[in-house]
């Protein structure tokens, strides 16, 4: 075969699969504005020799929890968060902004009592593979004496940097040998 027709060919490919590739991540709308991406998302989380989960599971119609795999496990000698719940929306850039309130707790080996509320905003990026990205994150803390429904009361905590990538769990049919 002519090397200018397998290069010619080749381009042709290409160029109609990055069409059909931008055609179904754009047509006016973002990944995000689209169906199919939400669902549970995992990050694995190492504490000592265990490895645990945070999970964080968006909702169609806007709703968002967070939960860890450590919160039980935890509980009395370290004391744990509540489930964090809130909300998610599509910005116009087609990242993902989320807000999650949710409690902490401190334990002593036999009982828990609340430290504080907290609400984390946070933005995430969409990644190839259908992974998301936690691109920057900022939590307000309320102590056990503050009103934690007051959008400017508690105070901002600085974490540092960290940019964790969560990956879709989907259905493994495998693992019913299908």
């Amino acid at each position: 075969m002519n090397v200018r027709i397998m290069i010619v060919a080749c381009l042709l490919l290409f160029s109609t699969s990055l069409t059909a590739f931008a055609a179904s991540t754009t047509e006016g709308r973002t990944v995000c504005q689209q169906t199919g991406w939400q669902g549970t998302y995992l990050l694995p989380v190492q504490s000592g020799d265990t490895i645990f989960a945070d999970q964080l599971q968006f909702n169609p119609g806007g709703s968002i929890t967070f939960s860890g795999s450590y919160y039980p496990e935890q509980m009395l000698t370290e004391g744990t968060s509540s489930q964090g719940v809130g909300s998610w929306e599509c910005r116009k850039d087609g990242t993902i902004a989320a807000t999650i309130f949710f409690a902490s707790y401190s334990g002593d080996g036999t009982n828990l009592s609340l430290q504080y509320h907290a609400r984390a905003t946070m933005i995430f990026s969409f990644l190839e593979g259908g992974s998301i990205r936690r691109d920057v994150m900022a939590v307000r803390l309320y102590f056990s004496d503050a009103d934690p429904t007051d959008p400017n009361g508690g105070f901002i905590v600085n974490l540092p940097p960290s940019q964790p990538e969560y990956s879709k769990l989907g259905v493994n049919l495998s693992d019913l040998g299908l």
